[in-house]
C-alpha cells in the first residue's frame, strides 16, 4: 500500500505551491532554472556553428548585396553573441512567467478587436521568422514535447494547454530568440538570415534540454508514467441514417479524425447504392446547357465550371447557381470567413453518396481551418 501511495501524483500539492510561491522551491522554479541554463548553452553552441557557416557563405557570396548581408550577420554573431544570450535570458524568463499565469493571460492579454489592423511588412516577416524557428523545434522535439506538454500542463492547472502555450515550448523559445535579436538593432534581413541559420542548429540542442527537463520532472514525481495512445470514439460506427447537426457535422463528433472516420464508414456503406442522374444544384449558369428533362439540373461539367468561377472570384456569375449571395460578396471583398461549401451541401440532393461524402469532408476541413484562431487571416 505504501509503495502504491508513493506512485500517486498529488495535483493539489503542485497547485498550492504554484499559488503560494513562498520560500519553498517548486517544480516550476526548477524547470525555469534548468531551461534557462540549457538555452544559454544551446544558443552559444548554435551561434558558433552559425559563425563557421557564415564564414563559408561569405567566401562564396555572389554579388555585393549578399556579401554585405553575410558580413553584417557574421558581425552580429561574432561581436554581439554575449548580448544576445543575456537578452534571451531576460525575454525567456518574462514569457515563461507570463505563460505560467493563465489567469493573467485570459483577462489581461485579450486583444481588443476594434484595435486590430493589418501587420506591417516587418511585423509580418518577424512573425514568420518566429513560426519558422518554432516549427523547426517542434519537428525535432516532438517526442520530448509530448511528455513535457502533459507535465507542464498539470503543473499550471491547464492539462490541455487550452489557455496558452507551454511555458517551456517552442513558441516561447522562438519568440524570446527573435526579440533578443531585435534588441541588438540589426536590420530585419540580418535577423531573418540568422533565424534561418539557427533553425538548422538550435532544435537538436533544444531536444537535449527537453530531455533533461522531463527527467527532472520525473524525479519530482510529476506524471512519472504517461500513457500514450489514441482516443477512440465511443459511439458505434455510423450508418447510412447518421444524422447531421450544425454545418454538416455528425452528432456526437469529437475530434476531426473521429468525424472523418465516421463519415468514411458511412460513405463506404453507401458506395454501392446507385444514384444515377445529374447534380441537382440549382439553375444552370448562363451559357451552360441544362440536363435533359429538367431546368433545375446542372451537369457535372457545369458544376466544375461553377467552382472554377468561385475560385477566380467571379461571384456575380456563381451567385446565379443558388449560393449565398451575401457570403460570396464577403469573399469577394477579401474579408469573408464564411464556408460557402455548406450552400452546395444544401443543394446536393442529386449527388451520389460518395460525392456527397467528399463534399462534407472538404467542408468540415474548412470549418476547422476557419475556426482555428492560431491560423492568421
Amino acid at each position: 500500500m505504501e509503495s502504491a501511495r508513493n506512485k500517486v501524483t498529488e495535483v493539489a500539492q503542485f497547485s498550492r505551491e504554484r499559488q503560494t510561491g513562498g520560500g519553498k522551491r517548486t517544480p516550476l522554479d526548477d524547470c525555469r532554472e534548468v531551461s534557462v541554463l540549457g538555452l544559454k548553452h544551446a544558443l552559444a553552441e548554435s551561434l558558433e556553428q552559425v559563425k563557421l557557416q557564415l564564414l563559408e557563405m561569405v567566401d562564396k557570396a555572389m554579388g555585393l548585396d549578399l556579401y554585405h548581408l553575410y558580413m553584417d550577420t557574421l558581425e552580429l554573431v561574432r561581436d554581439h553573441g554575449l548580448e544576445v544570450e543575456a537578452s534571451l535570458r531576460t525575454h525567456y524568463i518574462q514569457r515563461f512567467n507570463l505563460e505560467c499565469r493563465r489567469d493573467v493571460r485570459r483577462t489581461g492579454n485579450s486583444p481588443d478587436v476594434s484595435e486590430l489592423s493589418l501587420l506591417a511588412p516587418d511585423d509580418l516577416e518577424e512573425s514568420l521568422a518566429v513560426n519558422t524557428l518554432a516549427n523547426a523545434i517542434n519537428n525535432a522535439c516532438s517526442e520530448e514535447l509530448f511528455a513535457l506538454d502533459k507535465r507542464m500542463g498539470m503543473l499550471i492547472n491547464d492539462p490541455d494547454l487550452a489557455h496558452g502555450d507551454n511555458p517551456l515550448g517552442p513558441e516561447v523559445i522562438a519568440q524570446a530568440v527573435t526579440t533578443a535579436l531585435a534588441d541588438q538593432g540589426a536590420a530585419m534581413r540580418v535577423r531573418l538570415l540568422l533565424v534561418a541559420q539557427l533553425s538548422k542548429h538550435l532544435p537538436d540542442r533544444i531536444k537535449e534540454v527537453y530531455r533533461d527537463l522531463n527527467l527532472q520532472l520525473v524525479k519530482k514525481n510529476v506524471l512519472p508514467t504517461i500513457r500514450v495512445g489514441m482516443r477512440r470514439p465511443t459511439a458505434p460506427a455510423a450508418s447510412p441514417s447518421t444524422s447531421f447537426t450544425r454545418q454538416g457535422e455528425p452528432e456526437g463528433g469529437g475530434d476531426l479524425y473521429a468525424l472523418l472516420q465516421q463519415m468514411m464508414n458511412m460513405g463506404s456503406h453507401q458506395a454501392g447504392m446507385s444514384m444515377p442522374g445529374a447534380f441537382m444544384l440549382g439553375p444552370a449558369l448562363p451559357g451552360e446547357p441544362a440536363a435533359p428533362g429538367s431546368t433545375e439540373a446542372i451537369q457535372a461539367g457545369a458544376f466544375i465550371h461553377a467552382l472554377n468561377l468561385l475560385q477566380r472570384g467571379r461571384v456575380n456569375e456563381v451567385a446565379r447557381a443558388g449560393l449565398d449571395a451575401a457570403a460570396l460578396q464577403a469573399i469577394s471583398q477579401g474579408g469573408g470567413q464564411v464556408n460557402v461549401l455548406h450552400s452546395l451541401r444544401g443543394m446536393a440532393g442529386g449527388m451520389t453518396p460518395v460525392d456527397t461524402m467528399t463534399l462534407d469532408i472538404v467542408a468540415m476541413v474548412f470549418d476547422y481551418v476557419l475556426e482555428d484562431k492560431r491560423i492568421p487571416d
